[in-house]
């Protein structure tokens, strides 16, 4: 390292402890928040491009490394996974001169800029080229979820081959169970690609909503009133649907000491009779 370089990650140092010393409980305001992040953008940029640096220097080969990430993971004591990313990311900026550019200014983060390099594959690079532009331009102006559903969009006009065998992995790799435990507990997990997904999310918040409405039903005929919370005999837990009362506004439910709200999976597959399901 020469006496420059030296001299400036001093100062970097020197004004970080002045920041932490000053006590982070003073930024907790959004202008603070907005500037942190910024700076944290720009930060990561700084960082992968050094990373990238190191890698074809190969000074991590003369100390017995195998590879630029496992000399990082080992002397920086980060998770060899993440150590790969940051190398990868840093090699494939160098064919992204714009991604880098806006990463280096904080229009956009490590997440806007990782999306971006991996959607440039060999399939893709042509596209990539010419839309480059384009990508950056969302990825700084857009809400991250936003920009992620108009990259995907983007990837199946590229490379519709490529997308359809990904969507496929993800279908393939589904899987649900609900198991009840040896202490009685409900044990479950799901695992579906985000078609799927977002059919099971909307059936589980139908039924939960309409046995939820039952059980007012059912209890404000019992009851000739509007039933408590801890009145109602199969509550699911909270829902969109409420009870109402007679003049028609809505009644407001605090948890109780009735039945305890089961989860929606649980109820869908006692509806369906299955108490032990692997769906």
């Amino acid at each position: 390292m020469c006496f420059h370089q030296s001299m400036e990650l001093e100062n970097f140092e020197e004004a970080l402890e002045a920041l932490i010393a000053s006590g982070a409980e003073n930024y907790g305001d959004g202008d603070s928040m907005e500037k942190l992040h910024y700076l944290e953008a720009r930060f990561d940029s700084f960082v992968t491009e050094a990373t990238a640096a190191f890698e074809a220097g190969e000074q991590w080969a003369a100390e017995g490394a195998k590879t630029a990430a496992s000399w990082i993971s080992s002397r920086c004591r980060v998770p060899r996974s993440a150590a790969k990313r940051r190398v990868r990311l840093g090699r494939t900026l160098r064919h992204l001169p714009e991604v880098a550019q806006a990463w280096r200014d904080g229009d956009i983060g490590l997440d806007q800029a990782q999306a971006i390099a991996s959607a440039r594959r060999h399939r893709t690079e042509a596209s990539m080229a010419r839309d480059e532009s384009m990508l950056v331009a969302q990825a700084a102006e857009l809400g991250f979820e936003d920009f992620y559903r108009a990259l995907s969009y983007w990837k199946q006009l590229a490379d519709p081959d490529g997308a359809e065998a990904s969507d496929e992995e993800r279908k393939a790799s589904r899987n649900v169970f609900l198991e009840s435990s040896f202490s009685g507990m409900w044990l479950g997990q799901m695992t579906l690609d985000p078609i799927s997904g977002s059919i099971v999310s909307s059936e589980l918040n139908r039924l939960e909503h309409d046995l939820f409405e039952a059980d007012c039903a059912e209890a404000k005929e019992r009851l000739g009133r509007t039933a408590r919370i801890d009145e109602l005999a199969r509550t699911l837990g909270p829902a969109p649907g409420r009870c109402h009362g007679g003049d028609g506004h809505p009644q407001s439910h605090r948890p109780g000491r009735g039945h305890p709200p089961r989860p929606a999976l649980l109820g869908l597959c006692q509806l369906r009779g299955t108490p032990r399901a692997h769906l």
